[in-house]
């Protein structure tokens, strides 16, 4: 475990304070983490909102049915299960966009 046992002052108007706080915030982290983050040229993101988590829960039961779908018609012989597996890609495609856009 680190030891930071060296602090840093640092004069800040109350708006300019204000706004460290709440950028902070938004990324989810402490004011020190968020500093650390500046400092080391971290890309700072922004918390995705709680929407996105159920999108995203959301897809991914879609995604599960798609698979559970294509399964079925694929042992049935049915002529359009690769209709299916193609939606199941896209789908999974679109998942994985989503991520890495929030999470970078």
């Amino acid at each position: 475990m680190r030891k930071r046992n060296c602090s840093v002052h640092l004069r800040l108007s109350e708006r300019e304070a204000e706004d460290f706080r709440k950028k902070a915030a938004r990324a989810g982290v402490t004011i020190q983490t968020y500093f650390l983050w500046l400092l080391y040229d971290r890309p700072i993101k922004e918390m995705p909102p709680v929407e996105y988590h159920e999108v995203l829960d959301y897809l991914r039961e879609i995604n599960s049915s798609l698979q559970e779908i294509a399964v079925k018609n694929g042992t049935m012989n049915a002529s359009d299960s690769e209709c299916y597996w193609e939606n199941v890609r896209e789908l999974q495609k679109t998942v994985g966009k989503l991520v890495e856009e929030v999470y970078g």
